[in-house]
């Protein structure tokens, strides 16, 4: 997968796929779901950047196709450590069978998880029941790990995405969330790389990062990467914050 920008866009009118330089970025399904949002985990106040005002940058770190218990507890002392919030999208299929994994993650971190698909599914190419089907089964899997009501955020796996699938999260009530910076860590490069993508690609004033779970390069990339891009400016927030937030370009 090739590495690409996107540029986060906020509270689209309608439902449909957003493009920005050509390529998916976020979607917010006003048109289709309901206003309130499917969240009852607590907050944990030392994981969410104080509110902020429009000169105040922020940056999300994102982990996707977790849980995996391995290197599990060395992410989460990391992020702990540096005091920074997360959002893992998991996948369904993985997070059934580690289960303990995502508890750590929700119960005794209290990091935020995600719908990542059941079986780390194409949503662009897939029909109609396909999609119900990878969607409902994560988040069944997920809300009975993290409590009901929880799941409010799909990344479908790769950025694939259709008007189909748009439509079927829609009803499902949730909200596509994808990125605006990806370094192509799943390669695994040296961790000097994955600091260079990640430092180069923050230059906005609300970025997602995209990181993948597993990737011990990705955690020796952090150490080195939190403490710069706070001397630059950034707070680290949830996932939440960047998407509710009104951005300053728009």
């Amino acid at each position: 997968m090739p590495m690409r920008r996107m540029t986060v866009i906020h509270r689209r009118p309608r439902g449909g796929m957003v493009l920005a330089a050509g390529v998916v970025l976020c979607v917010h399904f006003s048109a289709h779901a309901p206003e309130t949002v499917r969240m009852t985990a607590p907050e944990n106040p030392a994981q969410e950047a104080s509110p902020v005002d429009q000169g105040v940058k922020l940056v999300a770190l994102t982990f996707d196709d977790g849980p995996h218990p391995k290197s599990l507890e060395r992410t989460l002392a990391l992020l702990q450590r540096h005091d920074v919030a997360a959002t893992f999208f998991l996948v369904g299929a993985m997070a059934e069978r580690y289960p303990e994994a995502v508890r750590t993650i929700v119960g005794d971190y209290r990091f935020r998880v995600a719908n990542h698909t059941y079986s780390h599914a194409n949503l662009a190419e897939a029909d109609e029941t396909t999609i119900r089907d990878e969607l409902h089964r994560s988040d069944q899997v997920l809300s009975r790990l993290a409590g009901p009501g929880y799941i409010r955020f799909l990344r479908p796996p790769g950025g694939r995405v259709s008007h189909r699938a748009e439509r079927l999260a829609a009803q499902a009530r949730l909200q596509l969330c994808m990125w605006t910076v990806q370094v192509n860590d799943f390669l695994r490069p040296p961790a000097r790389v994955i600091a260079e993508r990640i430092l180069r690609g923050c230059t906005g004033p609300r970025e997602i990062v995209l990181l993948h779970s597993g990737v011990l390069e990705t955690l020796e990339a952090l150490e080195q990467v939190i403490p710069v891009l706070r001397e630059r400016g950034y707070r680290f927030t949830t996932v939440e914050r960047i998407m509710d937030e009104p951005d300053p370009r728009s």
